[in-house]
């Protein structure tokens, strides 16, 4: 299925998602960070949403905390910890899933526990596993187990070297010629400065990160001088009937757009 994201704010991770089966925003965003000597933690607030458009099934769900441990000495490591909450808002139906502390043993490390219950609040699954290797959902009563997802296998030799992402991570910048004559020029992929990077040129990344950051901030002054708010372009602001927060609903236009090859002036940001 197709899917696209689009970037509405200069924060990091902040942003939109569009899909012809799902939508998901956040309505609320931030983040603190604490040091402790030894490490650094990254504690996520607000809250996702996600509607699967098929089920009308509409979900809202948090983060948990994440640290990067052993700063100063000894192997570096990435620690998430923490509780995670998921509700499906259209059923009534709750998850609470909790991300074990590594412990100094080990014992518990990346260790998964949880339940998830229906919305007369019995237990239907229990949720174990470990979130580096796999994590499943145990039927309540008849302990039919259903693998949710399952790391997938690391290429060999030449992991480290590529930033440890997957093959599949690797090539989501990848353009091929039926790709370049499909999508929009808001289309990330078509970054000067990140397709510079990646082919090695650093100066004219940097000259083209440089000018695009320039355009920005004038078309910021542009919009402030004449009073005008910033939309995001494919989607729209609305407040959530279920949950009263204001959130973002898909407008469709993306779809309707890329296939008649037909952009507005706006989509001209790079």
């Amino acid at each position: 299925f197709f899917f696209f994201k689009q970037k509405t704010a200069y924060e990091m991770l902040r942003s939109l998602v569009g899909s012809e089966m799902c939508i998901r925003d956040r309505s609320t965003w931030g983040f603190k960070t604490q040091f402790w000597g030894k490490s650094i933690e990254f504690s996520p607030s607000g809250t996702c949403h996600l509607t699967l458009l098929q089920q009308n099934d509409h979900y809202q769900y948090s983060y948990a905390a994440s640290s990067l441990e052993n700063l100063l000495m000894g192997k570096m490591y990435i620690e998430n910890a923490g509780e995670l909450t998921f509700k499906n808002t259209s059923t009534g139906d709750i998850g609470v899933v909790e991300l074990k502390k590594r412990g100094w043993n080990d014992k518990n490390a990346c260790v998964v526990a949880g339940q998830v219950k229906d919305d007369k609040g019995e237990v239907k699954y229990k949720i174990e596993g470990k979130w580096d290797s796999e994590i499943k959902a145990v039927a309540e009563g008849t302990n039919q187990v259903t693998v949710l997802w399952t790391k997938c296998k690391e290429p060999l030799k030449i992991f480290d070297q590529q930033y440890f992402f997957t093959n599949f991570a690797l090539q989501l910048n990848h353009l091929n010629q039926k790709l370049l004559e499909e999508i929009p020029p808001t289309d990330s992929r078509l970054r000067p400065d990140q397709r510079a990077l990646e082919l090695g040129n650093t100066q004219l990344a940097i000259e083209e990160k440089t000018r695009l950051e320039d355009n920005q901030r004038a078309r910021k002054v542009q919009r402030e001088e004449k009073n005008e708010v910033y939309k995001p372009y494919w989607f729209e602001e609305v407040t959530n009937e279920k949950t009263l927060q204001k959130n973002y609903i898909f407008k469709q236009d993306y779809w309707r757009e890329k296939g008649e090859k037909q952009y507005s002036e706006e989509s001209n940001i790079f």
